[in-house]
């Protein structure tokens, strides 16, 4: 941990750090702006991210965690990872992987989700490893992606949310935000942003 000198912008501060000394990992808590909030208050948390293209763990400001404010401990058991074609799943799928294995942590279920729509196929094809004690369910829904994932967070409770990010991708995602940025400003549980590979 370090703590920086802020300028009058911390957004420009952080990344000409990160500029220096790219992170593995940014954690960030988030406030989840929507509506007239969200262009009043100057967000930090998503440009960061974006800019930064660093993994980073978004946490909810009145959302639930998995790491236990009383003692420390860890609840990982539920992980839930939307996919699609492009960015490619697998990246968010083998992070997720590598976090659990890096935490010592017991995960019982993955549930990846891929929401079809008339432009988009039927879900991707990812490896899901062989592990003894974790199940891997992959479900297809029908939708507005983001609210089908939302909905899918809502009802099965995940600690953690996983999805591969590549960020804005046209004018309309510029003025409303990505896929990934309107998932996090609804979502309950943390949300790791895995960019894709440059």
């Amino acid at each position: 941990g370090k703590i920086l000198a802020c300028s009058t912008d911390p957004l420009e501060t952080m990344l000409r750090h990160f500029e220096k000394f790219p992170p593995d990992l940014i954690v960030l808590a988030t406030h989840q702006r929507t509506g007239i909030e969200r262009w009043l208050h100057k967000a930090v948390a998503e440009p960061l991210a974006r800019r930064s293209r660093a993994m980073t763990l978004f946490v909810p400001r009145e959302g639930r965690g998995f790491v236990s404010l009383k003692d420390g401990s860890l609840a990982l058991k539920k992980i839930l990872i939307p996919m699609d074609h492009d960015p490619d799943p697998q990246a968010a799928l083998d992070k997720a992987l590598l976090l659990v294995r890096g935490l010592d942590c017991v995960v019982g279920k993955f549930l990846l989700i891929h929401v079809e729509s008339r432009s988009r196929r039927a879900a991707p094809v990812v490896h899901l490893p062989d592990r003894s004690g974790w199940s891997f369910e992959i479900t297809v829904r029908h939708g507005h992606v983001v609210d089908e994932i939302l909905t899918t967070e809502r009802g099965w409770h995940p600690d953690l949310m996983v999805l591969a990010t590549q960020g804005h991708r046209d004018f309309v995602d510029a003025l409303r935000g990505s896929t990934t940025e309107r998932v996090l400003r609804g979502a309950q549980c943390p949300v790791l942003a895995v960019p894709a590979a440059k």
